[in-house]
């Protein structure tokens, strides 16, 4: 089933007010770039998201550098899964650079 943009949003919206969503699993519903991004505007909010998995998404760099930025404020984050997607040089580094200095 895909999700894309508009499904990325609407779920967005909801996840605003679950904070105490622990695992998410938003797996191979073609999210791609904005929806990815859209779900990153809500990362905030999920304050004890500890695992968020958004294998197999269509999501490139963009909105893995979206991602990125979001998880640096999400303190619970132990586990975040982008297998198959093609996040290229510029998410791996948006990653890196969003998780040095912490302990897992």
């Amino acid at each position: 089933n895909a999700l894309g943009e508009g499904g990325g949003k609407a779920l967005a919206g909801v996840l605003r007010t679950c904070e105490r969503l622990a695992t998410m699993k938003v797996a191979a519903v073609q999210l791609g770039d904005a929806g990815a991004t859209r779900l990153a505007e809500m990362l905030g909010a999920c304050r004890e998201l500890s695992h968020l998995d958004l294998a197999n998404n269509g999501i490139g760099p963009e909105g893995v550098v979206e991602l990125a930025t979001a998880i640096r404020t999400c303190t619970a984050l132990a586990a975040l899964v982008l297998s198959g997607n093609n996040i290229g040089s510029e998410g791996a580094e948006g990653l890196a650079e969003a998780v040095r200095g912490r302990t897992c």
